[in-house]
């Protein structure tokens, strides 16, 4: 036979493959055409290295073993420089679609969001066929705050104010400015000797973010009259009370002001809590637009108010939320002290906030009986979201808007509030009145059933206002005489209905006796004695004699039985006498006659 060349398998190379990713199948045929097998049979990306497989061709077809040495190589982590900190509602940076080791791919979310403070997390997601990882980077968004600026004003126009602001940021250190220009910049909050005008407060943090703050130095002449309208917050269903407060108000005769108000928030009504010493004067009101007017002199003399003290307030009325500046018109108002002089004088302007407050409504208010069902609900025509307390005529509380009080008692007779709270803490009332009318109270005889050997009169009382029998009747009392339910309904004069029954009965009296006792404490037929049936004997006596006729047991209690003892001792089993007599009323009539003898059979 002719010789053949052996022939080399060959394939197309496989690889570099990254770890951990999905490895090709082996192919199974050459690409001379020869089949065989791998070894191993599958591609392991999970190591990293070259690996060496081996390739067996079937037999028959003249070839020899080959082999392919594939590659696995480590994942890339796209690598990026870090982004931020960053100011809040500041202009981000791209986030770069490529990393810094040439790893291209897409983020998530796409683009930096500066406009929430706090700290983010970005996924970077490498395009396919890169070998690469997934990536994160932390951004985080931040800036200081501003909270207030505390003032101390000059005086006599000298620059002696005081600034000192509060501020609030997580990139700490803080530094400080009045004026933002950088020269300033300072690590105390504190600013000293200003002169009275106006200022921008700012801050900035360790990120270099920055806030800032407009205030205004007032200048204070010492010994002037000072007034002030106090800042104050208010809820829309209660009246906004405004203290108007002085300093240095001493001998003074009249004077006029005029005080700026947001009449869309607020509604000018009147002036109370007048101080004692200027009771002698007289107060002359007016609006004008926006402007309250107020004049006030003093017939004779003058006032004096001590310093701190309030000089009146001013009552208005809320007319919807908002905030109203309360600001003094300076070119007109004007101070007098009791030699006619105009003294020089001082206005702080206050603020009146205007909060929303609920609106509730309440249901439930009525007379009813004793045992009616109630639910007392309560309800609001706003979306606000509100906290609820009911409180029961006995302090009981309950927390949510209905209030399912059941079957109500006498101890629900009285006022229910309800009160409604919103986020500002505003709140509304509303009252629930219930009158509780007592049950009438009935009985047609002192037990469920009347045992009958005449006929009987059922009487549920006297004083109601209807009676309604079982036949339709509506008299108050009803004669009966047949054995069967009879039952009454009664209403009184408040409406409240009560219901009671009886079964009339014959009357007999029965007693089973039975024939055989086991006295072994096992809670079954230990003790022998008589079940009476029907009416209960006046009188009864039982008693229980031995084989031989002693008496070992008697009773006068037909509740009590014999134990199976005698004067403490086991009784032998065997066969005893008992003697049971008893007594009932005439008219009663007895199924067995009394006495009643017989044997029982005591068990062990």
């Amino acid at each position: 036979m002719p010789e053949t060349d052996e022939i080399v398998p060959t394939f197309v190379q496989i690889g570099p493959l990254c770890q951990n990713s999905t490895a090709p199948d082996l192919p199974l045929i050459s690409l001379e055409g020869i089949t065989g097998v791998w070894t191993p049979a599958v591609i392991n990306t999970s190591v990293i290295g070259s690996s060496t497989y081996t390739f067996t061709p079937g037999s028959g077809q003249c070839a020899v073993a080959s082999t392919m040495e594939i590659e696995v190589t480590n994942e890339i982590v796209p690598e990026f420089i870090a982004i931020g900190p960053l100011c809040i509602d500041s202009d981000a940076p791209d986030l770069p679609l490529t990393s810094e080791n040439g790893i291209s791919g897409t983020w998530n979310p796409a683009t930096i969001n500066t406009a929430v403070a706090g700290i983010t997390t970005y996924t970077f997601t490498p395009d396919a066929g890169q070998c690469a990882v997934p990536a994160v980077m932390i951004v985080e968004v931040s800036s200081p705050t501003i909270i207030a600026i505390d003032l101390e004003p000059t005086t006599f126009w000298l620059p002696n104010g005081v600034a000192t602001i509060i501020a609030d940021g997580t990139a700490v250190p803080l530094v400080y400015s009045i004026t933002g220009n950088g020269a300033d910049w300072q690590s105390e909050n504190e600013f000293n000797d200003l002169a009275a005008g106006p200022y921008t407060a700012w801050v900035m943090d360790a990120n270099g973010c920055m806030d800032s703050m407009s205030f205004e130095i007032l200048n204070r002449v010492e010994g002037d009259v000072i007034l002030t309208a106090d800042t104050v917050s208010f809820c829309m269903n209660i009246p906004v009370i405004i203290p108007v407060d002085g300093n240095n108000f001493t001998e003074i005769s009249s004077f006029y002001i005029e005080l700026e108000f947001d009449p869309s928030v607020m509604s000018f009504n009147s002036i109370e809590q007048i101080h004692p010493a200027l009771a002698g004067g007289t107060f002359s009101p007016g609006i004008v637009g926006n402007i309250l007017q107020i004049r006030y002199s003093i017939f004779s003399g003058s006032a004096t108010v001590p310093n701190g003290a309030s000089l009146f307030s001013l009552n208005f009325d809320a007319l919807q939320p908002g905030l109203s500046e309360l600001r003094w018109n300076l070119i007109s108002c004007e101070i007098f002290e009791s030699s006619g002089q105009q003294v020089p004088d001082i206005y702080v302007n206050g603020q009146a906030e205007i909060y929303p407050a609920p609106t509730i409504y309440a249901f439930g208010s009525g007379e009813y009986c004793e045992g009616d069902s109630l639910t007392l609900q309560v309800g609001t025509s706003s979306a606000e979201q509100l906290s609820w307390v009911w409180t029961g005529p006995t302090g009981h509380q309950h927390l949510e808007p209905e209030w399912q009080l059941g079957a109500l008692g006498m101890n629900d007779n009285g006022q229910f509030t309800v009160e409604a709270t919103n986020p500002y803490f505003c709140s509304d009332t509303k009252t629930v009145d219930l009158v509780i009318n007592p049950k009438p109270i009935i009985y047609l005889g002192y037990a469920d059933t009347i045992c009958y050997g005449q006929a009987a009169l059922l009487d549920p009382g006297s004083g109601f206002e209807t009676y309604l029998w079982h036949d339709g009747s509506t008299n108050q009392t009803i004669l009966v005489s047949d054995p069967g339910l009879y039952f009454v309904s009664v209403m009184d004069e408040k409406g409240c209905s009560a219901v009671d029954s009886v079964a009339l009965i014959p009357c007999t009296i029965d007693l089973l006796i039975p024939n055989a006792f086991t006295p072994n404490n096992d809670a079954l037929n230990d003790i022998f004695r008589p079940i009476f049936r029907g009416w209960e004997p006046g009188k009864y006596y039982m008693q229980i004699y031995s084989r031989w006729g002693q008496l070992i047991f008697e009773s006068t209690a037909f509740e009590q039985g014999w134990d199976g003892t005698v004067d403490g001792v086991l009784a032998p089993p065997g066969v005893y006498t008992y003697v049971i007599s008893f007594e009932a009323p005439s008219y009663v009539t007895r199924i067995v006659s009394s006495p009643v003898t017989g044997s029982v059979t005591l068990i062990r």
